[in-house]
């Protein structure tokens, strides 16, 4: 078989250079410390790479995202320590309030104090995190939640929001909580009703804080009315379920014993003193301190009627506390109006409409139609909750404490104020806890997160170390045994070259 010197030559080039190209790739993986520097180094896996780097990248993305919530939760837990605190002082300051051997001067005193501490929480409410964020302010944290007009009421300006951040791929965790759940909350079901006398109240009864005698009565969230009723030297008492509108004990007057407690389905309420005729108190679920009546036109209406704010022409009628809907109807050119209670949903004969009108809702309380209602318009008439607010109770509380007193009614007066404020501060001071809690928790939570993220660090920083470092010492075993097939390939290469027949002849 014969060989041409050209392709001896060819071969041996060959060799020497496939030897140098491999020594050339080895010697970038030594200094480089990469096995992988581009894809054709190993397609697949490069693509593996490319895939531990982004779930790497958004691990790293996550701890700094832990870290910056963790940060935030810690700042919020400390708030709420300080303002558990100063609710703490005021609960102090409210028990002190309640000796009857302190003097007006005495007690106007506390009342400055708790003002005080109302300004504490006011200022507390507008932290800022590191970034000049407020933390109570929901999603509207950049401007301060709480402020304080001329005559010190304290107004909320943010919103319901929580922040949240991802702290991994599939969860997000609430780094803040707004200021109304701080301020102006009491988780359902937690604490019993709360009572509140009528402004109008003249007699000398004073009441205690409410008990529950039934945890699982479902009426426990209900309002109640107790109305006292003097006649002939007897005092008697009716009980409305305003949530229901329905008359406890089938509305049987009531005879009434001092300190003896009045049952208010799951709940009672001891009254002691004397109590005038018409005199009320309103017990309410401690989600709330009363009720507003609101009227207002239903969006589908087409007509040019507007309807005014309820007017009560008796505040003793039980049926002021019902729903109510006024709904109209034009036949014939005639306008007409039908009222329905939409509790029992019992509609009251039709009535011809002429503006304005005076329309008679049950037989306590009426709103004034004007305008022109379409056919098909309507009117609705509810009662709206009012929801708690400590910086309201403080206020009142502080009003109570500077009226001058001395007389039997100023004392009734002043000791329901303090009963009132006290278990609506408790009730502030549990909420806070709550809250408190659910904060702990969360951190709790992302303490294990970042143990979580710190495993997985580790196994996409093992994965791309397995994927792309170089393994030194098999790399330079490599190096050497290449290197010595290198030198012996230029020999053989150098001998092979000079083997040709003129070389032979000579």
């Amino acid at each position: 078989m014969r060989i041409a010197s050209s392709t001896i030559f060819d071969i041996g080039t060959s060799g020497v250079q496939s030897q140098l190209s491999q020594l050339a790739t080895l010697q970038e993986e030594i200094s480089s410390g990469k096995s992988l520097n581009v894809p054709s180094d190993n397609p697949l896996g490069a693509a593996q790479a490319v895939t531990a780097q982004q779930g790497s990248d958004a691990n790293v993305q996550y701890a700094t995202n832990q870290t910056s919530a963790t940060s935030n939760l810690q700042l919020e837990d400390t708030t709420l320590t300080s303002i558990s605190t100063v609710i703490a002082s005021v609960q102090t300051l409210l028990t002190e309030a309640g000796n009857p051997g302190l003097t007006d001067q005495e007690r106007s005193v506390i009342g400055t104090q708790i003002a005080a501490a109302s300004q504490s929480l006011v200022s507390l409410g507008n932290t800022t995190d590191a970034n000049g964020n407020y933390l109570f302010g929901g999603f509207q944290g950049t401007s301060a939640p709480f402020s304080v007009s001329a005559n010190g009421t304290v107004t909320y300006s943010g919103d319901e929001g929580q922040q949240l951040v991802q702290v991994n791929a599939t969860q997000s965790i609430a780094v803040s909580d707004p200021g109304s759940a701080i301020f102006q909350s009491v988780p359902t079901g937690s604490s019993p009703g709360i009572t509140y006398p009528a402004s109008t109240n003249t007699g000398t009864a004073t009441y205690s804080a409410v008990s529950i005698t039934n945890s699982a009565s479902t009426s426990n969230n209900d309002s109640y009315q107790i109305t006292f009723s003097v006649a002939n030297d007897l005092t008697t008492y009716t009980v409305l379920d305003t949530t229901t509108d329905t008359q406890l004990n089938n509305g049987v007057p009531q005879n009434y014993t001092s300190g003896t407690a009045i049952s208010l389905g799951g709940q009672s309420v001891t009254l002691t003193g004397v109590p005038a005729n018409n005199d009320q108190f309103n017990v309410h679920p401690a989600q709330s301190t009363g009720t507003n009546t609101v009227t207002a036109a239903t969006s589908t209406n087409t007509g040019t009627g507007a309807i005014s704010p309820v007017t009560v022409t008796d505040p003793q009628d039980p049926s002021i506390f019902a729903p109510y809907s006024v709904a109209f109807s034009v036949a014939g050119g005639v306008t007409s109006y039908t009222v329905t209670n939409t509790d029992t949903n019992v509609s009251a004969a039709p009535v011809v409409y002429t503006a304005p009108a005076t329309v008679a809702l049950g037989t306590g309380e009426t709103v004034q139609i004007t305008g022109a209602p379409a056919n098909g318009d309507t009117f609705t008439v509810q009662q709206q909750n009012v929801g708690v607010n400590l910086f309201t109770t403080l206020s009142n509380v502080v009003a109570a404490l500077n009226q001058p007193g001395g007389g039997t009614l100023d004392a009734a007066n002043l000791s329901n104020a303090l009963t009132t404020a006290t278990a609506q501060v408790s009730n502030g001071q549990n909420n806070v806890l709550t809250v408190r809690a659910l904060v702990g928790a969360r951190e709790q939570q992302l303490a294990t997160l970042k143990t979580d993220n710190s495993t997985s660090q580790l196994g996409f920083s093992s994965t791309l170390s397995n994927l792309t470092d170089t393994d030194i010492v098999s790399a330079y075993s490599q190096y050497t045994e290449t290197s010595v097939a290198l030198q012996a390939a230029e020999k053989t290469f150098v001998q092979t070259e000079s083997l040709t027949l003129f070389s032979i002849i000579q």
